[in-house]
């Protein structure tokens, strides 16, 4: 005979289902003529099963054939249970956003904590003085500094002082970073006067 999965779900009708848990709730103390029927029943269940087998991927075919959607299929509160079970199981890898300026990879010169400490940090990175805040917005960078950076970009030795990082000050040191910094004091100024 035959090995009989325990935890295979039955595709019989409920009567069927339940006289066959019952029979193999019995299985070792089955009468022949029982036997018989259990095996009957099991028949029964793998013949429906290749059936519906059959018939799922006839759809899948015709699902790619006509290139058909869920949402042509299901509703919305239909597909959004079934949709978050899956989605753990299917996330692809995001990929990481796009960096378009060049300062985006360069180092972190200044940086000032945000008040409270929540939120973010303000970070400045070099050469972002002289780019574009993004390519569909034409106002400077610097346009969206924060107002608490006026209180020290009145002096570069005030921004240094109080926001450069170690590599800002080494960067500030040579005459293309003072150029930088004299412009980022400058900016800062322009900010506080408007």
């Amino acid at each position: 005979m035959e090995t009989i999965q325990l935890n295979t779900v039955l595709l019989l009708e409920p009567q069927k289902q339940q006289r066959f848990q019952d029979l193999l709730a019995r299985f070792v103390e089955l009468s022949e003529a029982e036997l018989q029927e259990l095996q009957a029943l099991r028949q029964q269940h793998l013949l429906h099963q290749q059936n519906r087998q059959s018939e799922v991927e006839k759809i899948q075919q015709l699902i790619e054939q006509y290139r058909i959607q869920p949402s042509e299929l299901f509703s919305a509160a239909q597909l959004k249970p079934s949709g978050r079970q899956r989605a753990t199981a299917t996330r692809r890898q995001s990929t990481p956003r796009r960096k378009w300026r060049k300062s985006d990879q360069a180092p972190v010169l200044l940086e000032m904590k945000p008040e409270g400490g929540r939120g973010r940090a303000f970070v400045y990175r070099k050469g972002r003085i002289y780019e574009g805040m993004a390519p569909n917005r034409p106002e400077p960078v610097y346009a969206n500094l924060p107002a608490r950076l006026a209180q020290y970009g009145a002096s570069a030795s005030s921004i240094l002082s109080h926001l450069a990082t170690d590599e800002g000050r080494d960067y500030f040191a040579t005459p293309e970073g003072q150029a930088e910094l004299n412009r980022i004091v400058e900016v800062v100024q322009q900010l506080k006067q408007s």
